[in-house]
């Protein structure tokens, strides 16, 4: 989970102490959503594990936040590819990162969300 905090805050230009802070600019807010949507979707944890890890947010707020980006991610076409470049990326160090043991059910669960992605993109044209 790590990775994924260190990786996307570096490309909003943002420190973990801007993340765990009360920010709420549109930035730390976009950041911290994906760091979030991201990390469940490539880990499979839960929301009160994410909330713990990620500045001690409560798990409603993971949540939220959640579903407030995927909703965004619907009508934002730069938001959309940013997420996929970051996912690939993502996927593809946890896949051959050796400290992580990747099971077949988050296996499985990626190419769902890729093949959803795919069809987001469609339904986007």
């Amino acid at each position: 989970m790590q990775r994924i905090i260190n990786y996307v805050s570096g490309k909003y230009g943002l420190s973990i102490t801007d993340l765990n802070s009360l920010d709420r600019s549109i930035n730390v807010v976009e950041c911290r959503q994906m760091i979030w949507l991201l990390t469940s979707e490539l880990l499979n944890l839960s929301s009160t594990y994410i909330g713990a890890k990620c500045g001690l947010r409560d798990h409603s707020t993971v949540l939220a936040g959640v579903k407030r980006l995927n909703g965004l991610l619907y009508t934002d076409k730069n938001l959309m590819a940013k997420k996929q470049a970051y996912f690939e990326y993502l996927s593809n160090i946890i896949l051959r990162d050796s400290e992580l043991v990747v099971s077949p059910d988050i296996l499985s669960r990626i190419e769902l969300l890729e093949k959803r992605i795919v069809e987001l993109e469609r339904m986007m044209k």
